[in-house]
C-alpha cells in the first residue's frame, strides 16, 4: 500500500461545493469528495504554516508551544525540525519506502528548518511569497496591490521580492498551483510503478494569498471590477475597503480556489490512469483558512481564532471506497494523520508519535476520539467541544470569546457576557489542555524577538 499525502494551504472548507459553496467552481474536488471518507471536524492543533506542519511530521500535538524554549526568536512554534525528532518520512523511509515530496511553501526552505529530513528526494517550486529568488527591478508599482498603510513596511519589501518572482509568468502554467501539480504528476509518471511502495507528500501553498490568479479566473466571481486590485491586503479590520473591494478580493481568493481545483484535477487524472486507485491512499486537508471580512476582519491573525480559520476540509480516498461511514464527525488534528497511516500500513509507530489513531472512526468502531479540540495560534488559544466554541489570549487584557456553534456556526454573537457559567467550563478545558503552559514574557505583539529586516539597499540616484 501507497499514501499520498496531499495539503493544500489557505483553502476554506466552505469555498469548496461539496461542503455547500453554491457559487466556485471545484469539480475535481467534488468528485474527489464523493470517493472520500469525509472528516467534518478537523481542527488544526497549531496554526499556522510551519507549526502544523510539525505536528503532520511529527505525529504529535504541537501546542502548546513548550518546544519554543529551544528556538527563542520569531513567530511561536515556527521551530527547524531537529536531528533528534523523528519524523514521519524517516519512519517511512525506514520501512523501506521511498519518500518524496513535491512542495512550493518557501518557509520548508528557510536556512536551517530541516523539514527534508527523512525524504529521499524533494523538489521545491520556487518563487512564492518574499522567497529570495530573483533579483533586480521591479516592472510594477507594488502600491497598486496593498494597502497604503503598508507603504514604506516590511511589507513592501515583502510584495516587491513577490513581484520579482514572477515578473517572467506569461500563462496560467507559469503559476505556482499549476507548476506544482504538474510536478507531482511526472513524479508518479516515473516512479510510481518503478518502486515496490512509495510515500509522496505534496504542498501546494496556493489558494495562499498574494491573491493574483489570470484574470479570467477572477471574472468568473466579479466581472468588470474596476477599483483596486488588493492582491495582498492588510492583516486586520477591513472597514477603511469597501463593499466592492471585499467582494473583489473574495473573487480573486476563489478564483486561486478554482485554478488550484483545475490542475489538481489534472494530477489525479493522472493517478487513475495509471491505475493507483488500487493500491494508494491519498489523503487531501488543509492547513487553516482565511477570513475574507468576515467579522470585519481580512486574512489571519493570533486572534482571529473563528470558524472561517479553523473549519478545515480533510478528505481520504482508500482502494475500495468507504468502510463504512461517508461523513465522520469525531475530532481529529493534524498529529492524528501520522500515528493513523503508519498503523494501517503496518508500520511500527516512534515512542514520540502521541497523536491518535482515528481508523476506528473509519470503521465504526468508535464515535469520537476525544471529549474537545484544544490548539492555538501564537499566544491565543481556542477550545471547541460538541456544543461551544471558546478562544482568548493567553498573554495582557484580552477579550474573551464564546460561541454556541450548535445555533450560531457562524460565530455572530458572543455569550461570554450571559453565560459565565459555560465560560468556567470552557476555561477549565483550556486549563486542562494547556498542561500548566503559558506563553514567556518576551513577546512582542505575539512574537518572540527576531533580528530587524532590512529591505535591499539600492544605488543611490546622485
Amino acid at each position: 500500500m501507497n499514501l499520498i499525502l496531499i495539503c493544500i494551504d489557505t483553502l476554506r472548507k466552505d469555498h469548496i461545493g461539496s461542503f455547500g459553496n453554491p457559487w466556485i467552481r471545484t469539480p475535481n474536488l467534488d468528485k474527489f469528495f464523493e470517493q472520500s471518507i469525509v472528516f467534518d471536524r478537523f481542527l488544526p492543533n497549531a496554526i499556522p504554516t510551519i507549526p502544523l506542519r510539525r505536528g503532520l511530521m511529527l505525529g504529535r500535538p504541537v501546542y502548546p508551544f513548550v518546544d519554543d524554549s529551544k528556538f527563542p526568536f520569531g513567530p511561536m512554534g515556527w521551530q527547524p525540525m531537529g536531528q533528534a525528532e523523528v519524523t514521519l518520512a524517516e519512519t517511512l523511509r525506514n520501512a523501506g519506502y521511498v519518500t518524496s515530496m513535491v512542495v512550493d511553501p518557501w518557509h520548508y526552505f528557510f536556512p536551517g528548518m530541516n523539514f527534508h529530513k527523512g525524504f529521499h528526494t524533494w523538489e521545491f517550486v520556487r518563487g512564492q511569497e518574499g522567497d529570495p529568488l530573483v533579483l533586480g527591478p521591479t516592472h510594477q508599482d507594488p502600491k497598486e496591490f496593498f494597502d497604503e498603510k503598508m507603504s514604506g513596511t516590511y511589507f513592501q519589501n515583502f510584495y516587491e521580492q513577490f513581484i520579482r518572482n514572477v515578473d517572467a509568468r506569461k500563462v496560467e502554467e507559469d503559476h505556482f498551483a499549476p507548476r506544482l501539480f504538474t510536478a507531482a504528476e511526472k513524479w508518479l509518471h516515473v516512479n510510481a510503478h518503478y518502486y515496490d511502495k512509495f510515500f509522496l507528500y505534496i504542498d501546494c501553498f496556493d489558494p495562499h494569498e498574494p491573491w493574483d490568479p489570470p484574470g479570467f479566473y477572477t471574472d468568473l466571481y466579479d466581472p468588470g471590477y474596476k477599483g483596486k486590485e488588493y492582491v495582498f491586503p492588510e492583516t486586520g479590520p477591513c472597514d477603511h475597503m469597501t463593499e466592492s473591494e471585499i467582494k473583489h478580493v473574495r473573487a480573486m481568493y476563489a478564483g486561486k480556489v478554482t485554478m488550484v481545483d483545475r490542475w489538481f484535477g489534472h494530477f489525479m487524472e493522472k493517478f487513475e490512469l495509471m491505475g493507483l486507485d488500487k493500491d494508494t491512499m491519498v489523503l487531501v486537508f488543509s492547513d487553516h483558512g482565511i477570513l475574507l471580512g468576515e467579522h470585519g476582519l481580512m486574512k489571519k491573525k493570533n486572534s482571529f481564532l473563528y470558524s472561517e480559520l479553523l473549519d478545515n476540509p480533510m478528505m481520504l480516498r482508500i482502494p475500495g471506497g468507504p468502510i463504512k461511514e461517508k461523513r465522520l464527525n469525531g475530532l481529529v488534528h493534524e498529529g492524528d494523520i501520522a500515528p493513523t497511516f503508519l498503523r494501517q500500513l503496518g508500520v511500527d509507530l516512534p515512542e514520540s508519535m502521541t497523536g491518535l489513531d482515528f481508523w476506528p472512526l473509519i470503521t465504526g468502531e468508535k464515535e469520537t476520539l476525544r471529549d474537545y479540540a484544544i490548539g492555538g495560534f501564537g499566544d491565543w488559544a481556542y477550545v471547541q467541544d460538541d456544543h461551544y466554541h471558546y478562544f482568548r489570549g493567553l498573554t495582557g487584557k484580552t477579550e474573551v470569546h464564546l460561541y454556541d456553534i450548535q445555533t450560531d456556526p457562524a460565530m455572530k454573537r458572543n455569550l461570554c457576557e450571559e453565560r459565565s457559567d459555560v465560560v468556567k467550563v470552557m476555561e477549565e478545558k483550556m486549563t486542562e489542555g494547556l498542561k500548566g503552559w503559558s506563553p514567556p514574557d518576551n513577546l512582542i505583539d505575539g512574537r518572540l524577538p527576531q533580528p530587524s529586516y532590512s529591505p535591499l539597499p539600492l544605488k543611490s540616484d546622485s
